[in-house]
């Protein structure tokens, strides 16, 4: 098997699509936290909170939830959080945290949501024009 190098070859090879995928595990989130004004995580929790207080014990900066976006399942929270982290990796600072301010990340989430709805919208296209095309049947599981 292939070994990855870093968090963006994991992000590639395994996040890259599903776009928008099966909603059976339920809601996810994905969040910005702030560090004071120093450094931002993107990152993909079900719980946001609970995801906060783990975070605050080992860090020695106050940190808050400055934006979250509620996803239909795990695998669209994750897809955005990947595609975020890639815009925004000459940012880097270590692990998820970025060198931007909050507004700059949540307008790099804005801007992963964009690029993955016309990466589908493209490829539904595209599939559409391939000879005997059948649109497949959305089948939602119960909760």
């Amino acid at each position: 098997s292939k070994q990855l190098k870093s968090l963006w070859d994991f992000c590639v090879v395994c996040l890259n699509p599903p776009l928008f995928g099966n909603p059976v595990y339920g809601k996810a989130y994905v969040y910005v936290i702030a560090a004071e004004n120093e450094a931002v995580k993107i990152g993909v929790a079900k719980n946001i909170q609970r995801r906060l207080k783990s975070l605050q014990t080992a860090h020695c900066r106050r940190l808050t939830v400055t934006h979250e976006i509620e996803c239909a399942g795990r695998s669209e929270a994750y897809a955005i959080e990947c595609r975020a982290h890639r815009l925004l990796k000459q940012n880097l600072m270590s692990g998820e945290w970025f060198a931007v301010s909050p507004e700059a990340a949540k307008a790099t989430m804005d801007k992963a949501i964009i690029g993955l709805e016309e990466e589908r919208s493209r490829k539904k296209e595209e599939a559409s024009k391939s000879p005997g095309y059948t649109p497949p049947t959305v089948i939602q599981a119960e909760p």
